[in-house]
């Protein structure tokens, strides 16, 4: 059984290599399509219902007020594929325990409780990646107000 670990008490350096390690360990369990080592793993620290935290919607927001996570973002490249969030995949932690509760893939989807020892055992629980071309810059246009008679 994994201790609880409070990610506060940790320093910046040891934080960075739990979360890494351990999101590395549930996006490849979870979603190994969406793995990518283009950059390494962008790290924030939000807080539920914070002014900062867009990401929070009502029910964690009623059942977590100002509860502090973490998020491990997975970069992908632009020029190479389209990922409708931005980024690859996205897991989130919380502070207080260090447990991982949610992953979610660029393509929008994502997975709740995904530390669950009977989510965590289930084959069934994969996130699947469709490859989408990246999209093209709109040409622009330039209108000519002098001739539109």
């Amino acid at each position: 059984m994994k201790r609880f670990l409070n990610l506060d008490s940790l320093g910046g350096r040891q934080c960075r290599e739990y979360l890494v390690e351990e999101a590395d360990k549930m996006v490849q369990r979870y979603a190994p399509e969406y793995y990518r080592e283009i950059e390494p793993p962008l790290i924030d620290r939000m807080i539920v219902g914070s002014k900062n935290d867009t990401l929070s919607a009502g029910k964690m927001r009623s059942d977590h007020e100002g509860r502090a996570y973490y998020m491990v973002t997975y970069p992908h490249d632009p020029d190479y594929e389209y990922m409708h969030a931005g980024f690859s995949v996205r897991v989130y932690f919380w502070t207080d325990n260090g447990v991982a509760f949610w992953l979610e893939g660029g393509a929008g989807w994502g997975l709740v409780g995904i530390s669950e020892s009977w989510m965590y055992n289930d084959p069934e629980y994969i996130l699947h990646y469709k490859w989408v071309a990246p999209r093209k810059p709109r040409a622009e246009k330039v209108i000519d107000y002098r001739n539109l008679d």
